[in-house]
């Protein structure tokens, strides 16, 4: 596997490697970071762009040892994580804006990235105002909009493209492999708003008729006078964290429904990687946090 070292003040090709070894993020809904390793010894590329098998991240850090030296990388979208004054009357344009104005043909030559191309077709309606950064909105749009990112030959380029979130069923009696399940008792199970309560099943409808027991999702009774219940039982992502391993290719934000111990469970995709000890791509469904580091980052 090649593996690039790219400036990100001209976008040029100033290193090619050898790759040995990676564990790397391909798309996820919050922070992530890999790591690859390249035969020689390299120093100095803290803050350049990482271009391996069609995906382009951003150089976290460089640790040489022997003959070895492993790059730790984070998303490319910690390049565009500056906060700037919003445009536009549509998701795809606001974001379009963003990277046009204050990135492509930005007015100090310094923060100026000329090799950066957009294409935009999405028109979904938004109304944002004041300042927010290119990162923080790709995230805040993640349901209606897809955008996607590569670096081949002399160009950075941007798809903005209004999001198809099929469906897709995971039973684990085929080519998927389950690595985890954690759940927390988190869960949301029912929501009253005003005199109306909402219920959720296993199979991750919502219904305003009470399911039966076997069928009811077990977790909190919420009870609020705003907001829709749809939000409300939204944030079950952070109350679980579900692992596999899949030859598939799906993308980030589908929804997957899972058969777990007689039980089914309906998602999201949050995280999508890649690694050299497996063909397969890697899962996670669910935000629960489950490590040290999670937690720390969902504290930030």
């Amino acid at each position: 596997m090649k593996g690039y070292i790219k400036d990100p003040q001209t976008f040029t090709t100033v290193k090619a490697l050898d790759i040995v070894s990676w564990e790397l993020p391909i798309a996820a809904t919050t922070d992530e970071s890999g790591t690859a390793t390249a035969y020689g010894s390299q120093s100095g590329f803290e803050g350049y762009f990482f271009l391996m098998n069609g995906n382009i991240y951003l150089i976290q850090s460089v640790a040489p040892e022997s003959n070895l030296t492993t790059f730790s990388l984070n998303s490319i979208l910690d390049f565009f994580d500056r906060p700037v004054t919003v445009s536009g009357n549509t998701c795809g344009g606001i974001l379009a804006n963003i990277l046009t104005n204050d990135y492509k043909t930005q007015s100090d030559p310094l923060y100026r990235y000329s090799y950066i191309t957009v294409t935009n077709t999405d028109s979904t309606a938004c109304t944002v105002s004041g300042t927010h950064s290119f990162k923080e909105l790709v995230r805040a749009f993640a349901n209606v909009v897809e955008v996607t990112v590569d670096g081949n030959g002399f160009t950075l380029n941007f798809t903005v493209q209004t999001a198809d979130r099929p469906s897709h069923t995971v039973t684990f009696d085929g080519s998927e492999q389950l690595l985890s399940q954690t759940f927390s008792r988190e869960t949301v199970s029912k929501v009253t708003i005003g005199s109306t309560s909402y219920y959720l099943t296993k199979s991750g409808s919502i219904t305003t008729t009470r399911p039966a027991d076997d069928q009811r999702v077990v977790g909190e009774w919420i009870v609020t006078d705003s907001g829709t219940a749809e939000e409300v039982f939204a944030k079950n992502t952070a109350s679980h964290k579900i692992e596999w391993m899949s030859f598939d290719k799906w993308g980030l934000n589908d929804t997957v429904r899972f058969r777990i111990n007689e039980s089914v469970y309906e998602s999201q995709i949050t995280y999508i990687g890649s690694s050299s000890s497996d063909t397969r791509y890697k899962y996670r469904s669910g935000e629960l946090a489950t490590t040290l580091t999670e937690k720390i980052r969902r504290m930030q």
